[in-house]
């Protein structure tokens, strides 16, 4: 896919996103065009959108396999041995979790 593809694509999922978010109330505020923060931030949290084809559908296949609530994943390797686990969680799980607990920065 070209650039200027790749970039309007990238701009729909962030837009989608944003949207998703303020329908549950969320005040969400649009970082894209600094290139050196995450896309959008909501809340405290700043997200970083990835709106592809190709995420590995591995990562659905898992937490739908045994019904699981999240996905922690790290790739093992020398070179990631020191990087941090990721969670992989449904939006709607991820709203119930985040709405029940008062978030703070660290």
């Amino acid at each position: 896919m070209g650039g200027s593809q790749s970039l309007k694509k990238g701009k729909k999922g962030e837009y989608l996103f944003r949207k998703l978010c303020e329908k549950y109330g969320f005040n969400v505020v649009n970082q894209a065009e600094d290139k050196n923060k995450p896309d959008i931030r909501f809340e405290h949290l700043e997200c970083e959108i990835k709106y592809r084809k190709n995420i590995s559908k591995k990562l659905y296949d898992w937490l739908e396999e045994k019904q699981a609530d999240i996905l922690a994943v790290k790739r093992i390797s020398k070179k990631d041995r020191n990087r941090d686990w990721l969670i992989v969680i449904p939006f709607e799980k991820f709203i119930k979790l985040f709405k029940s607990l008062k978030w703070q920065k660290e």
